[in-house]
């Protein structure tokens, strides 16, 4: 899942909402040139454009198919000058879901972020529940398989699709004191643990 933000005018877009009031907008993509196309499937109209090389080479050359959908929960209307009309504008959030095969899988994973684009978790929706998710720029230990989508911590879904910036001041701020509170002599106090006998290099302190 690869998650981007688009600015639209509102009157372009035919979309529906959830039980939370998130616009949700089914798209068709078009490879443009080196850039991916976005249209509204119900109204067939432009959506907006994506500069991403990498996903117009993943269309041409790999078995790979591309589900698109804009979401918005913020609507807004750009500042004019006060003898000009104001213009309705959402910003959408721009989810692609990747399919593909699963043999092509690190290729794919190389390429992308070679091209600085990492894959997230999608929602179950967007997987889909007879499709195997598998993401290859999840770390897994070895001899592990990768865990059932509703099990991963870090869901898309459990997020809103525009997240405000306190969240990020909030964890900031309780990180801050906590290293705060490590105080050497606190932190030196606690370290008990003597060198085994068997290591033959003196330790650094």
């Amino acid at each position: 899942m690869l998650v981007d933000t688009i600015e639209i005018t509102t009157t372009l877009v035919s979309s529906i909402s959830n039980a939370q009031g998130v616009s949700i907008v089914p798209v068709d993509v078009d490879i443009f040139g080196n850039f991916i196309k976005l249209t509204v499937q119900n109204t067939k109209k432009y959506a907006g454009m994506l500069n991403y090389p990498v996903l117009c080479v993943l269309l041409k050359e790999f078995n790979v198919g591309l589900s698109v959908t804009l979401t918005s929960s913020d609507s807004r209307m750009d500042e004019k000058s006060d003898n000009q009309k104001a213009k309705p504008d959402k910003k959408f959030e721009v989810r692609i879901a990747v399919y593909g095969i699963e043999k092509e899988k690190l290729v794919i994973a190389n390429l992308l972020s070679d091209a600085e684009l990492f894959l997230q978790h999608p929602t179950n929706a967007e997987c889909g529940r007879h499709r195997k998710y598998v993401n290859p720029h999840y770390l897994l230990r070895p001899g592990t398989n990768m865990p059932r989508l509703e099990q991963l911590p870090l869901m898309a879904g459990a997020r809103s699709s525009i997240q405000p910036e306190k969240s990020d001041e909030v964890e900031l701020a309780r990180l801050s004191r906590i290293f705060d509170c490590a105080e050497p002599e606190v932190s030196e106090a606690l370290v008990t643990t003597e060198p085994s006998p068997r290591l033959r290099s003196t330790l650094m302190r």
